[in-house]
């Protein structure tokens, strides 16, 4: 972009440049702002004579839609903690047959085969713990809107998510060997490590049933383990997804736990309220325990919108071409505050981590960036993370833009 970025004009003025800041807040609550936006200024550059000018605007685009807890009110997170997670569903245009459908197996969702249809919008949870319960609420996003299945109604059967998190152990659980366990209506499977080797396939459709790993998982303090979950939901309402773990203390064998494979739609719990049965109160007194959302930390260093607060704090952009080839950006701020923040290029539904900013060495209601490495036709989201200063409340605010040759 060095060569083709020799300016950055001005925009005639029958074009007008909006650009659109909506801060990543809990769900359903996504405030009205109106800061205000300066244009796109020009800036001179080194200008050579033989070369026609090249124009370039930086297209502002609304910020994510998200989801927040879609399968009940857990959100315990931190900024940086919790599962981010995609969600596919099956094209309810083919009509196929339940029988169909439930041969699915839980990535098969994530092929490529064109049966299945990919949502852009992420998923935030705090912790996998959705005991038995009827679901039929639907997926609501960041605006108050809910995702539709394809054909007007909302999405609450055949679909799959996939989460991802980072797995640790808490400071009040102790270093050792984990067996892991998951109880699932319908299908899961779980994945770990740098070589994502399969430890739970507990796949199918099937009502609520424990599948317990037949290996350990070792815990040190240190250990931050990637973790690949895979879940799916098959014919609507009650569903049930629940990650537990032990410390395993004695010889036994691992996976012989005398649950581990046991199916039943009211023993572990019932539907109607979510109370526990006879299975889980002999898990929880057998030392199995959930794996909490202080178990969970977001990879690469991602923000989780779903912890932080809903206030919008940007009330003022700028955007000017550098004649070093970068851009920067100028933030003013509604308040001072410890900013951080990150640069994601975004492609399909990936976030690549482009650039880290940290500005906290001091309060500031303002704030400078240089934007490298940007390239024209390429979505950018750069999220600020800000701290007030006396009451330590984090908000998350997204600048969310398009790098456009015109």
């Amino acid at each position: 972009m060095n060569q083709m970025m020799r300016y950055f004009s001005l925009l005639p003025a029958a074009l007008v440049v909006t650009v659109l800041f909506q801060n990543c807040g809990q769900t359903g609550q996504i405030a009205e702002i109106s800061p205000v936006i300066e244009n796109i200024t020009e800036t001179p550059l080194d200008v050579v004579t033989d070369t026609p000018p090249e124009v370039f605007i930086i297209k502002a685009l609304p910020s994510t839609q998200f989801i927040c807890e879609p399968f009940g009110d857990n959100n315990q997170a931190l900024a940086n903690g919790g599962l981010i997670a995609r969600l596919a569903y099956v094209d309810p245009s083919l009509n196929l047959s339940a029988g169909v459908k439930n041969a699915f197996g839980v990535k098969d969702y994530f092929s490529a085969d064109p049966q299945f249809i990919k949502t852009e919008s992420p998923l935030f949870l705090s912790q996998i713990n959705a005991p038995n319960q009827n679901f039929d609420q639907g997926f609501r996003l960041s605006d108050n809107s809910y995702l539709s299945n394809g054909s007007g109604a909302k999405l609450i059967e055949w679909f799959a998510i996939h989460l991802q998190s980072l797995l640790k152990l808490s400071s009040q659980e102790q270093e050792g060997e984990y067996e892991l366990a998951t109880i699932s209506d319908d299908g899961s499977r779980v994945f770990l490590g740098a070589d994502q080797k399969e430890y739970i396939n507990n796949d199918g459709a099937h009502s609520a049933k424990m599948k317990c790993s037949t290996e350990t998982v070792n815990l040190t303090r240190e250990s931050k383990i990637p973790l690949n979950y895979f879940y799916n939901q098959g014919p609507r309402t009650e569903i049930a997804n629940v990650l537990l773990w032990r410390r395993k203390t004695d010889n036994s064998a691992s996976g012989n736990y005398k649950h581990c494979g046991k199916a039943d739609r009211i023993k572990f719990w019932n539907p109607t309220d979510s109370s526990e049965g006879e299975y889980v109160r002999d898990i929880l007194a057998d030392g199995w325990r959930i794996v909490g959302a202080q178990n969970f930390e977001l990879p690469g260093s991602q923000v989780n919108p779903c912890a932080t607060q809903n206030t919008n704090l940007i009330s003022k952009a700028i955007f000017t071409a550098l004649n070093n080839g970068s851009t920067r950006l100028d933030l003013e701020l509604a308040s001072a505050a410890n900013i951080k923040a990150r640069l994601y290029r975004i492609v399909g539904t990936e976030k690549i981590l482009i650039q880290a900013y940290d500005l906290s060495a001091q309060i500031k209601d303002r704030a400078s960036m240089d934007l490298q490495s940007l390239v024209t036709m390429q979505v950018y989201s750069l999220e600020v993370l800000l701290e007030m200063p006396l009451s330590k409340t984090q908000v998350l605010n997204e600048v969310r833009f398009e790098v456009v040759k015109q």
